[in-house]
Order: C-alpha cells, then structure tokens, then sequence
C-alpha cells in the first residue's frame, strides 16, 4: 500500500515538474509558397521569423540550406532584411553550396519578423511545368539547445510551358487500337464459324 501512495506521490511530482520545462520553437514562412513564373522572369520571395518561443532569449541567428534545380534556376540571390546578416555560399566547387548562415547583432528577436528576400532567376529555355526552392534544415538556438525545424518549400509554375510528351499517351492511345482490332477480329471469326 505504501509502495502504491509513494508511486502516486512520485508521478504527481514528475507531471508538475514538466508543466515547468517548455521546449523552445520558432517557425519559418515564407511568402508567396506557390508563384506562377515566366521563363527568363525573376521573382521575389520574402521569409520571416515567427511563433518565437526560445525560452525568453529570442533569435539572432538562422542557419540552413538552399537547395534548388539548377537546370530550371539560373541564379538565387539573398539580401538581409531588417538589419539581418548573411553569408551565402554560392561556390559550386564546395560541400558547402548553398548554406547560409543569417546573424542580427541584438540579444535577440522575440516578435516576427522578415528577415531575407531571395531573388530567383528563372532560366530563360526550360523543360519542366514547374520546380521548387527548398529551404532545407533550418536551425537556431536558444542559447543552450540546436532547434532544427526541418524544411519549407517554395515552389514555382511555369506560364506557358507544356509538359514534354514521354510517349505515354501514344502508347495509350496504341493499346486502344490493338483492344479494338482484336474484338473485330474475334467477331469476324465467330461469324465465320457460325458460317
């Protein structure tokens, strides 16, 4: 009996305890999500900060990723916004292509907040109905813990461009004609035998 008493005492304690421990977040967004693009077009697409919760310190540093087609993209350009930093490695010869690293010299952010602008180049011939922008293992701190919260995607339609045939439709469009060819056959020999 004791034993149960103490166990009940003990899970009270445990489940009060991690009402007191908050696990720090942040989100990322980005805007617009989906673009209708002209080939040869560039287009803007804004990101902010927002929902921070890092245990009362803020942001001030965003590191991640930019990972997009280069057959469909020509060129990514970043600008800070809003006193933000940043370091983009565009060097194609690297591991590191495409990380950035984004620093604001504050104590840290604790409101959303629009950070980076990318400016997309889109190729003037390309082949695809549409592509995507990915800003891949975002990641901040707390001033104790990494909080990664994954990816966000943007992603990019092509005005006036068809998609390329692969040949499935004429193979369709042959099975079709072989199915018709084999019931006529099928109905010209029955007659022939009912003959």
């Amino acid at each position: 009996m004791k034993s149960k008493i103490l166990a009940v005492i003990f899970s009270m304690i445990l489940i009060s305890f991690t009402g007191i421990i908050s696990a720090s977040s942040f989100d990322v967004s980005v805007n617009p999500k989906e673009i209708t693009a002209k080939p040869g077009e560039t287009i803007n697409v804004k990101v902010s900060l927002k929902d921070i919760d890092m245990s009362g310190n803020g942001i001030n540093i965003l590191e991640g990723n930019i990972n997009f087609d280069k057959e469909m993209i020509e060129n990514v350009d970043v600008e800070g916004e809003n006193n933000w930093k940043i370091e983009y490695n565009k060097d194609s010869n690297s591991d590191l292509n495409g990380k950035f690293l984004m620093i604001k010299d504050v104590n840290g952010i604790k409101d959303d907040e629009e950070i980076l602008n990318l400016k997309i180049k889109i190729k003037d011939n390309i082949k695809k109905a549409n592509t995507k922008i990915l800003l891949k293992d975002l990641t901040s701190n707390d001033g104790n813990n990494l909080i990664n919260i994954g990816s966000r995607e943007i992603n990019i339609n092509f005005e006036g461009i068809k998609m390329v045939n692969t040949g499935d439709s004429l193979i369709f469009w042959a099975s079709g004609v072989m199915s018709l060819a084999l019931i006529v056959y099928v109905i010209s020999t029955k007659k022939v035998v009912n003959k």
